[in-house]
């Protein structure tokens, strides 16, 4: 894998789909490391679509989604896509000066001229969404989930190495590892359901005597 900011080597991707409003996870599949992020998407998301029956809103995604063909595809679905963004500065002094101006452009006044997708105008729909209040809110709600979900898979379910060779028993780790979190996140879940209606029984019941009483 040679991907910036990660490390060299041989390793396996998990491709993971969290649930915005519970945080539990809907769909984990296990690539090679040298496969990129946006290859198997849309095919995941379709699945799950078809699988489980959602009807999804919008989906936050972070900047290696962020291609003509997810934007357009999504909002073909009429999926808003939430994409997180790179930014690249180039120093027009250095370009002025650099031996290889020549091999970047022709142009007389050094303005590079830059040939936009046929979805272009998708990717720029896509960004409008993402500069949105709304997407905002979306966007911000990713380290919240799918950041954290990853985060606790690797500090507690052992996410950080691969425990079998081939990547269909990498695969089932991931799996496994995705189903104790899930049932982590119900089982809080319904503890806090029922400890909130017993404190409401309590509370109509003081209530009730309260009202007994005066």
């Amino acid at each position: 894998m040679h991907r910036e900011g990660k490390p060299k080597g041989v390793f396996y991707l998990d491709h993971r789909t969290i649930d915005g409003k519970h945080n539990l996870i809907t769909d984990t599949y296990v690539t090679a490391g040298n496969i990129h992020d946006s290859r198997p998407y849309m095919a995941r998301l379709k699945r799950l679509l078809e699988r489980f029956g959602f009807n999804p809103v919008g989906v936050g995604l972070d900047a290696g989604y962020f291609t003509a063909p997810i934007c357009y595809l999504l909002l073909a679905e009429q999926i808003y896509p939430v994409l997180g963004y790179r930014h690249h500065h180039c120093d027009v002094a250095t370009c002025k000066v650099c031996p290889l101006l020549s091999q970047c452009t022709q142009s007389k006044n050094t303005q590079k001229v830059i040939t936009h997708h046929i979805w272009e105008a998708d990717k720029e729909k896509a960004n409008e969404i993402r500069l949105s209040q709304w997407g905002k809110k979306v966007y911000a709600r990713r380290k919240e989930t799918i950041e954290r979900s990853f985060a606790d898979a690797k500090q507690h379910h052992g996410h950080r190495y691969a425990r079998f060779r081939r990547r269909t028993q990498v695969q089932m780790q991931c799996l496994l590892a995705a189903t104790v979190q899930n049932i982590k996140k119900i089982a809080i879940k319904l503890f806090l359901l029922r400890f909130l209606g017993y404190f409401l029984i309590y509370l109509i019941k003081s209530k009730l005597k309260i009202l007994f009483m005066v």
